[in-house]
């Protein structure tokens, strides 16, 4: 479902120059007030389509799993700020996966799907996790381990 979203909602990636214009659009950069030496502490932008915000942020709630991909990039961060904070972090990361992910993708990624010829079976040609360097393999994400 928040796949869904993040795609619907970014659309087409060529249209960004780089992963920062992305994340700007999705509202999750920190603005920052600077004048002289004094520096403000930022806040969310909250630019650009809400739906996209919470299904990024949705998304990194996960990374708290120990199963997760991004678990040590959300512990590493968590350590230095709070919860909240550290998933905000995994969000911006997230989008600049899917970034670039959709540019690689091109048109490709938002072409529409062909129905299987009757009796055939269709299998994805790749897919969001499986090209994360630290995705885990198909069956360590059917029995996740506890700690």
């Amino acid at each position: 479902m928040t796949a869904t979203a993040i795609v619907a909602e970014l659309g087409d990636a060529r249209r960004f120059g780089c992963s920062d214009d992305a994340v700007r659009h999705c509202g999750l950069d920190v603005t920052v007030h600077q004048s002289d030496n004094k520096r403000a502490p930022g806040h969310l932008s909250h630019e650009g389509p809400e739906l996209l915000r919470w299904a990024l942020f949705e998304a990194a709630l996960q990374a708290c799993r120990p199963a997760s991909p991004d678990h040590e990039y959300y512990r590493q961060v968590a350590r230095r700020i709070d919860h909240n904070r550290a998933c905000l972090s995994v969000a911006r990361k997230l989008c600049r996966r899917a970034f670039h992910i959709l540019r690689e993708l091109g048109a490709e990624a938002l072409a529409p799907i062909e129905p299987a010829p009757p009796g055939e079976e269709v299998t994805p040609r790749r897919s969001l996790i499986s090209t994360h360097p630290r995705a885990p393999t198909r069956s360590a994400r059917a029995s996740p381990t506890r700690r």
